[in-house]
């Protein structure tokens, strides 16, 4: 297409805004899956805990 419907440059401009959310995304779940956040200890008992120490 020489001539698309609403010019070169709004596509390539979507196209770069269409990957760069999609990256952000990925990395997202990525860091969320494999990098979960570590408990702060606390006073407070949980029960896979209870169960770690009795055995």
């Amino acid at each position: 297409m020489e001539n698309p419907f609403l010019g070169n440059t709004f596509h390539i401009i979507l196209g770069c805004i269409l990957m760069a959310v999609s990256t952000l995304i990925i990395v997202i779940t990525v860091k969320k899956e494999f990098f979960p956040k570590k408990r702060k200890r606390t006073n407070h008992v949980f029960l896979d805990d209870q169960k770690e120490t009795k055995s």
